[in-house]
C-alpha cells in the first residue's frame, strides 16, 4: 500500500507534468488563468492525492482477496491509518510536482526506472524497518526515503503487533517531507512555467 500511495502520486503528477510543460504547452493555459501560480501547483497535488488515495484504497481488498481471506489487519486504529494514506498521498504528489518540473521529456522513463526500484525494495515495504539493525548504516540511510514512514506507518496501524517506528518521528518526517517538496515544487514550478 505504500508503494502504491507514493508512485501513483508521483505519476499522476510528474508525468503530465512533464507533458504539459514540455509538448502540448496546455500548462500556460492553466497558469494564466485569473488565480495565482501555486493554485494551479495545489490543485496538481490534490488532484494527484486524490487519485493516490483511491489507487491504495484498491490494494486492501486485491490483497485480501488475492490471498484468500488469510490476512487479518488490525482496524482498531483508524485515525492513523486514514492520516498515514492522507499524508503518503499527498507527499507523493508533491514529489511528484517536484519531479515534473525538475526532470526533461526524454529522462522521465528513465528516472522512474531509478526511482522506483530503489525506493520501493529499501522502503521498508516487505520488512520492518527494525530488521534492518544488523545493517546500521543501511538502517540510517533508508531514513531518508518517505516511503519508509509511509510503510512503517501502515504497520503501526494495520499490524501493530510488529515492530514500528514512533509515531510522532512518523509525523513528523512526513510533514517535514510534505512541506519541504510543495515549497521546492511550487518554487519551481513557478520558474518552470513563468519563464
Amino acid at each position: 500500500m505504500a508503494n502504491t500511495l507514493m508512485f501513483q502520486g508521483i505519476q499522476a503528477v510528474a508525468l503530465p507534468l512533464v507533458q504539459e510543460v514540455s509538448f502540448s504547452k496546455e500548462i500556460e493555459g492553466r497558469v494564466m488563468a485569473p488565480v495565482p501560480t501555486w493554485a494551479v501547483a495545489a490543485a496538481k497535488i490534490i488532484s494527484g492525492a486524490i487519485q493516490g488515495c483511491l489507487a491504495a484504497m484498491l490494494v486492501i481488498p486485491a490483497v485480501w482477496l488475492a490471498t484468500g481471506g488469510a490476512i487479518n489487519p488490525n482496524w482498531g486504529h483508524p485515525l492513523t491509518l486514514i492520516s498515514i494514506i492522507v499524508l503518503g498521498a499527498l507527499c507523493g504528489a508533491s514529489m511528484g510536482l517536484l519531479i515534473g518540473t525538475v526532470v526533461s521529456p526524454r529522462s522521465i522513463n528513465l528516472l522512474f526506472a531509478l526511482l522506483v526500484l530503489p525506493l520501493g525494495l529499501l522502503g521498508c515495504v516487505y520488512y520492518p524497518w527494525s530488521a534492518l539493525h544488523t545493517l546500521r548504516w543501511l538502517q540510517i540511510a533508508v531514513l531518508f526515503n518517505p516511503v519508509v514512514y509511509l510503510s512503517e506507518g501502515l504497520r503501526a496501524s494495520l499490524a501493530p503487533q510488529f515492530g514500528h517506528i514512533t509515531l510522532w518521528a512518523m509525523y513528523g518526517l512526513l510533514i517535514t517531507g510534505l512541506s519541504v517538496m510543495t515549497l521546492v515544487g511550487e518554487r519551481l514550478f513557478r520558474n518552470r512555467v513563468i519563464s
